[in-house]
Parts: C-alpha cells; sequence; structure tokens
C-alpha cells in the first residue's frame, strides 16, 4: 500500500497532480490523506472505532467543567469563563495546542509546582487550566465520548495491528510539524517499508520562516533515525546556492555536498529526506 501524507487543505492539488502524472488507474492505487483521513484508514483496516466528541461538544463540556470547578479555581478570568464565551473558546484553543505539544495536565501542574514561588500567578493559572481539563475529560468520559483529538488517537493506535506492515509512505507540504506529529511520523518511520519525506527549503536570499522550519523537520527526522540506526538518506534538490543561511544549514547538517539534482523518489536507503 502507498499512502501520501499532506496537509488536508493540499489533498485535491496533491490527488489532480498524481493523477496527472501517473494516470487514472495508477492513481487509484495511491491513498492521498491527511492525518484526520489517517485515522480514517485505520478505523476501516484495524476497527477500535471511537465517537470523538464534536468542537461543539467540546465547549459544552468545558463551559460545564467550569462551572463544575468553579469552588477550586484561584484564577478571576478563568472563573469569568463561565458566562464569557470568549474566554472559553480561548481555554478550548490553549488546551488544543498544549495537547498538540504533548502537554497533558500532569505536565501543567510540575510547571506550576516548579514556578510557584517566582510566578505564583502564573502557577494558580495552570494549576486552575489543569483542574478544569481534567474535569473535562472526567465529563467527556461519563458521556461516553472519547475526549482524545485526532493526533492523540493516532499516536496511540497507529503502530498496532500491523496497519504499516507493508506500506510506502510520501509525506510532502509539512515543513513543520507539531510535537505529536512528529511522534506519529516517527512510527511510520520505523514500522513501513520505506518513507520519503519532501521538504522545501527555498534558495538564494530566501530567510523565510518556512525554510528554517523546513531545516528543523529534516533535523529532527534525521536525529530520530540516528538514533534508532535506522539508514536515511538526505538529497539536496533545487537551488545550490550557498548565500541562503537555510541552505548553508541543511547542506552541513543535513546533505551531502553533491550538486543538487531532480529528486528521483528512488532512495538507496529506507528513509529519504528530499
Amino acid at each position: 500500500r502507498v499512502y501520501v501524507l499532506c496537509p488536508d487543505q493540499a489533498t485535491y492539488r496533491v490527488t489532480k497532480r498524481m493523477v496527472d502524472v501517473l494516470g487514472n488507474q495508477s492513481a487509484q492505487k495511491v491513498d492521498v490523506i491527511d492525518f484526520r483521513g489517517l485515522l480514517e484508514r485505520f478505523y476501516s483496516r484495524c476497527g477500535h472505532r471511537v465517537e470523538q466528541v464534536s468542537e461543539a461538544a467540546k465547549l459544552l463540556l468545558f463551559s460545564a467543567a467550569m462551572i463544575d470547578s468553579r469552588a477550586s479555581l484561584r484564577t478571576s478570568d478563568l472563573l469569568a469563563g463561565t458566562h464569557d464565551i470568549s474566554i472559553l473558546e480561548s481555554l478550548v484553543s490553549a488546551v488544543d495546542m498544549l495537547s498538540a505539544c504533548d502537554i497533558d495536565s500532569s505536565v501543567l501542574a510540575k510547571i506550576a509546582s516548579d514556578t510557584e514561588e517566582e510566578n505564583p500567578m502564573l502557577a494558580g493559572k495552570l494549576r486552575d487550566i489543569g483542574c478544569i481539563w481534567d474535569t473535562y475529560a472526567a465529563l467527556a468520559e461519563a458521556s461516553n465520548v472519547e475526549a482524545a483529538s485526532t493526533l492523540q488517537l493516532l499516536s496511540r493506535w497507529i503502530g498496532r495491528d500491523g496497519f504499516l506492515d507493508h506500506t510506502v509512505w510520501y509525506v510532502v507540504d509539512y515543513n513543520d510539524l507539531t510535537t505529536q506529529q512528529h511522534g506519529i511520523l516517527n512510527q511510520i518511520i520505523s514500522l513501513s517499508d520505506k518513507v520519503v519525506v519532501d521538504l522545501h527549503c527555498a534558495g538564494l536570499s530566501d530567510t523565510r520562516d518556512s525554510s528554517r522550519l523546513a531545516v528543523r523537520t529534516g533535523q529532527k527526522i534525521s536525529m530520530y533515525c540516528a538514533e534508532n540506526d535506522i539508514p536515511v538518506e538526505a538529497t539536496r534538490t533545487g537551488d545550490i546556492s550557498t548565500d541562503a543561511q537555510p541552505l548553508r544549514y541543511m547542506q552541513e547538517w543535513l546533505c551531502d555536498t553533491s550538486v543538487a539534482k531532480p529528486a528521483d523518489f528512488s532512495p538507496k536507503g529506507r528513509i529519504a529526506l528530499y
């Protein structure tokens, strides 16, 4: 099985490109998906489907969690969130971002403990968020819905039931990955037959964040492969200018010094970075 993993907004463009290059019949053998689609493919092949909490239900459950936790809260603005939708939405957004970075309420509690003496106000707010978060999780469980995000579920299940056996992966248009996305990709790298990661690092005088993020992402993947004795091949493609800091960095840390060449997507190693 061959998968192309790309952001949701790129799936149509990538699918169209696949059809243009490979033809309709061959393109049908390639599954173009984002992380949400990847979870759906896992459900289809391996089961374990759960009902995830919807965005609307999440707001309602967090609102109920704030009310239930009110007696324990110390932070006035969080107390106001029981009747202020903007505060509630900000809290939910913050929890989603923390989850994407593999931070949960237990981590918040530890940070709060470490910063109590230096910044008691921050420590109090972190404890309040953790309290509301734990109450939300308990309410979701009592309502028979899964509070975990798509990425959390993928992190939990992607390596199970032989789903990644005999698969080939092309990862495109992800110059930057969250901690959880990196964890999922690491499992794919460890358990699949081959992985090709295409990272866009612009040349010449371009020092945009996208180039820096591409370098950082490639470096993290290379470090993971090195730590786990996984063969990796990094190939520069496109601009060979040494004027661009991102390209110099990419060349020094990831790639050999050969002349840049078009990618043929037939790497000698099992993991390839382009």
